[in-house]
């Protein structure tokens, strides 16, 4: 590594739009042009989530480009990433308390051609790590002089972990500290799934318990989950009582960002005719199973007009009776949603459990009983890898753990809520 290498904040919003078009042959062409890539990125940049917990870091040699100096051309970053702060939930063992700790979600990494096989990303990666790690850390001025200290700053939770979601293999990131854990999705194909489980859409369709939530509803949503989630955390401690146990909370900001990044694809993308029949997205941002208690099983999700995909962010789909029904009618509500829409899939993350609420067979993502048709689980091996670095205490008596990578994924952390939510 070289020592005139470093890596800090964005000066301005020159350079966010210069690392902005560093990204734009892999993740907007060919679908985007380059003028529709950057506005898309400027659209999300306004949003509350990101105005709030976003950062852009690039890594520059400090040699030619003064780390006081904004950069005058993208040539000058050698690589760049961006982050977003926000608040997850860990429980520890020999501990029945809930604690509240601060994350960075790091994504969009990316060298560009040039600049590629001298390691920069790596060395980029690492550098951030170990601002990330240092006690001192936090997201403030000096590390978005451009913008507005995020409200996050303020609350006096400890920096103690990471996200990411690896769109390269599991090795790269897992080497750098961040190590995969469970990528699975339900994968339904909507007209196959229509014909076979037509029972699920017809309880959506015809059942008034059956409820379209409006996004002027999120937050209540939100709180409703929040209160659930803290008791599956305890419940899931208990289960496994030698393991750290993490969640990011689901947050009205951040779905109001996926709403957001639906709306630009929406008119970017839906014919003309389809957006007269559909009307506004946000009448419809998902759905759920009316039981008159605060707790009932719900259903988030974002539209793909890019993609042709339905992708739920959130699915809260267990009845406090055990009942069945509201999995299969909430499930037959995304179909329709998706049918209304013209998109071809509806796609949902932490898949498994999902199917033995349905079918009473679901067990290790395998379920005995054969999947209905057009409904199948994937295992992602290459792409949107859900990847974490906890360097927080690793039971109620530490302060915080010794090594950077001193945990094996899966057995000493348990990620829960791990759905398509907390991605960026």
């Amino acid at each position: 590594m070289s020592p005139s290498l470093e890596v800090r904040p964005a000066l301005s919003r020159v350079e966010v739009l210069f690392t902005n078009q560093l990204c734009y042959p892999s993740w907007g062409a060919p679908k985007l042009s380059p003028l529709e890539f950057l506005d898309r990125e400027q659209t999300l940049l306004f949003e509350s989530f990101a105005d709030k917990h976003f950062t852009s870091w690039v890594l520059v040699d400090a040699s030619v480009s003064p780390l006081e100096t904004s950069v005058s051309s993208s040539e000058e970053i050698l690589s760049a990433c961006e982050t977003f702060e926000r608040e997850a939930w860990v429980r520890l063992p020999g501990s029945p308390d809930l604690r509240r700790i601060r994350i960075h979600a790091i994504a969009s990494v990316y060298t560009s051609e040039p600049h590629r096989g001298k390691g920069h990303a790596s060395t980029m990666i690492e550098l951030l790590r170990s601002k990330l790690t240092s006690p001192e850390f936090v997201v403030s001025n000096e590390t978005r002089p451009w913008h507005e200290v995020p409200k996050l700053a303020e609350v006096p939770y400890p920096l103690q972990a990471s996200i990411l979601y690896s769109d390269i293999g599991p090795n790269f990131y897992a080497k750098l500290g961040w190590l995969p854990h469970k990528a699975v999705h339900t994968e339904i194909d909507v007209a196959t799934a229509l014909a076979s489980v037509t029972a699920w859409a017809e309880l959506a369709a015809s059942s008034e318990q059956l409820l379209w939530i409006d996004a002027s509803e999120i937050d209540d949503i939100v709180q409703m989950d929040i209160k659930s989630l803290e008791s599956e955390l305890a419940k899931s401690a208990e289960s496994s009582p030698f393991a750290v146990h993490f969640a990011v909370p689901l947050d009205g900001d951040s779905v109001r960002w996926h709403l957001r990044r639906s709306q630009f694809y929406y008119e970017k993308f839906a014919s003309e005719e389809t957006r007269t029949s559909v009307g506004a997205l946000e009448k419809r941002a998902g759905a759920r199973w009316d039981v008159g208690s605060s707790s009932d099983p719900f259903v988030l999700w974002k539209h793909d007009f890019k993609d042709s995909k339905l992708n739920v962010l959130r699915f809260r789909y267990r009845g406090q009776d055990g009942s069945t029904e509201p999995a299969r009618a909430l499930l037959g509500a995304a179909m329709l949603e998706a049918y209304r829409c013209g998109l071809e899939k509806v796609v949902y993350w932490d898949a498994g459990a999902i199917w033995e609420s349905v079918d009473g067979d679901g067990k290790n993502f395998e379920p005995k009983a054969e999947l209905p048709a057009g409904i199948s689980i994937v295992t992602r091996t290459k792409s949107s890898l859900p990847s974490l670095a906890y360097w927080g205490p690793r039971s109620a008596n530490e302060t915080s753990s010794d090594l950077w990578m001193d945990y094996v994924a899966g057995k000493d952390i348990v990620w829960l809520n791990n759905e398509e939510h907390a991605w960026v």
